[in-house]
């Protein structure tokens, strides 16, 4: 029960600091960040597409393996 009253807690409180801080939501974040950058948010709000959701986790795994050290570490901590 503590866990479900955790979850339910924190889901009410994203949705309360999201409106409060006025973010855009998470397909234009994640279009902003991952497939084109724009001057602005203002007003943005791209239509959700499929392909670009793939394509975007694509480049995500691509340059988390060949950028970053984590995923190497992780592999070496899973493997031991």
């Amino acid at each position: 029960m503590g866990a479900l009253a955790g979850f339910a807690a924190s889901l009410v409180a994203y949705f309360v600091i999201s409106h409060w801080a006025q973010h855009p939501g998470w397909w234009p974040h994640l279009w902003f960040s991952s497939i084109e950058q724009h001057y602005n948010m203002d007003g943005f709000e791209p239509p959700f597409s499929t392909a670009a959701y793939l394509r975007a986790f694509a480049v995500s795994v691509v340059r988390a393996v060949n950028v970053d050290g984590w995923v190497g570490v992780s592999v070496l901590a899973l493997a031991g």
